[in-house]
């Protein structure tokens, strides 16, 4: 399906924390100086096989792993959600997001992605952001689905 195709792909080339371990603790949740108004940096990358995919080392809230080991799988979304309704199963819970992306660009392709609910400890979790999907220059089939990505934005956690 070619909506399919344009939902999602992957972003920038390998990174040597994509292929090693992280040493530092997982956090399941925003530092407190992400909760109130302020907001906390996020950043999530991922390797994507259309409708499924993992969360790769190098994923961070703060200067934290975030998800390490994650999985996650994509439906289709809503109006009120977006285009694409991803759950990301993580140790420490499932954070649901809602995405909308563009029209690829060449091999590449971008869009707004916020939180649409958590569970475990992401519950409370609000943030929005940006989200670059590049997909796998090897993947020659007529709509390729397997790619890279990376979503940045912000979060904050209401207690």
């Amino acid at each position: 399906m070619v909506v399919a195709t344009i939902v999602l792909a992957g972003c920038g080339a390998d990174d040597k924390r994509e292929q090693g371990g992280d040493t530092k603790k997982a956090t399941g949740s925003p530092t407190q100086s992400a909760t109130a108004d302020e907001g906390e940096p996020i950043l999530i990358k991922t390797r994507v096989d259309i409708p499924r995919g993992m969360v790769v080392d190098g994923s961070t809230i703060g200067d934290a792993p975030f998800c390490p080991g994650g999985t996650f799988e994509d439906k289709h979304g809503t109006p009120d959600i977006g285009l694409v309704d991803r759950a990301m199963t993580c140790r420490d819970g499932t954070l649901r997001l809602g995405f909308d992306p563009q029209m690829p660009v060449g091999d590449t392709q971008s869009g707004p992605w916020r939180i649409i609910s958590g569970t475990g400890a992401y519950e409370g979790w609000k943030g929005s952001g940006e989200v670059v999907l590049r997909y796998d220059p090897n993947d020659n089939r007529p709509h390729p689905t397997r790619g890279r990505e990376r979503y940045r934005g912000t979060v904050t956690h209401q207690q």
